[in-house]
C-alpha cells in the first residue's frame, strides 16, 4: 500500500519526536507510527500527544 507524501513526511516527524523513548516506550511508540502509518490513527496531534506523553514519563520517572 502506497501512502501519501504528506503521511510519509509526518511520519518521519514521529519518528524523530520517538527517538527521546527509552526502555518499555520503545515499542509502545513504534507501534504507535506503524498505527499512524496505516492510516488507523488518522489525526497527526494524536500519534503526537501519545508519542510525547510516553517519552515525558518515561523520563519523570527516571529523574525521580
Amino acid at each position: 500500500m502506497k501512502i501519501s507524501q504528506a503521511r510519509e513526511q509526518n511520519s518521519d516527524y514521529l519518528i524523530n519526536l520517538g527517538r527521546n523513548a527509552k526502555g518499555e516506550a520503545t515499542p509502545r511508540v513504534s507501534k504507535i507510527i506503524t498505527l499512524y502509518t496505516q492510516g488507523k490513527i488518522r489525526q497527526l496531534r494524536t500519534a503526537e500527544k501519545m508519542i510525547l506523553k510516553l517519552t515525558t514519563t518515561e523520563n519523570e520517572k527516571k529523574l525521580k
